[in-house]
């Protein structure tokens, strides 16, 4: 298990730089993380999730095409049930996305 944290925590920390957390939030994040979800990070370790950074900190492209449809997916009927015409959806995907796509990854996580 101590495989699975160590990996997690190199995957997962730059893409919490990257959406602006504070180390202190890191530390914090980390922590409760692991108290609370442990069972998920081994059973995604061992489902291969955490190997998709490449050296140069970079994020694979099909991670981030993951991450934006499953954003997507979930968004899209909430803007919908908000009254938001498909138009502002399909416009909002794009600025979203475009703006906030380190956070919306972060969340994927």
């Amino acid at each position: 298990m101590l495989e699975a944290k160590e990996a997690w925590i190199a995957y997962s920390t730059p893409l919490w730089r990257r959406a602006g957390r504070s180390e202190a939030w890191i530390a914090q994040n980390i922590f409760y993380e692991w108290a609370t979800n442990q069972d998920d990070i081994v059973r995604r370790y061992l489902a291969g999730d955490f190997g998709e950074i490449n050296g140069n900190g970079e994020i694979d492209p099909e991670l981030l095409e993951r991450a934006k449809q499953a954003w997507i997916v979930y968004s899209t009927p909430l803007w919908r049930r908000a009254g938001r015409s498909e138009a502002w959806i399909a416009q909002n995907i794009i600025d979203e996305w475009e703006t906030s796509k380190e956070d919306i990854i972060r969340r994927y996580l």
